[in-house]
């Protein structure tokens, strides 16, 4: 029974490396944020969530020309 939960826990524990989506919960999190990540993992998982936040972060950070350009489009529509 020990050995059939920890194979359970460890198959999803590892499937957190795959995602970033752990990581940016707990990041997001405004009473853990990176100093919950930094106190509590090792320093290479750390390196290793940073490496993912980024790759994340520069999929879905704003992009400038795209908003001036709806922002335009709105203001065109509205005269």
């Amino acid at each position: 029974m020990y050995n059939s939960g920890w194979a359970k826990m460890e198959k999803y524990y590892n499937m957190t490396e795959e995602s970033p989506a752990y990581i940016a919960a707990i990041v997001l999190d405004p009473n853990l944020k990176w100093k919950y990540v930094e106190t509590n993992w090792k320093y290479e998982w750390v390196l290793k969530a940073r490496a993912m936040m980024e790759d994340l972060w520069e999929e879905y950070k704003p992009d400038p020309q795209r908003s001036q350009s709806t922002t335009t489009l709105s203001t065109e529509a509205s005269t």
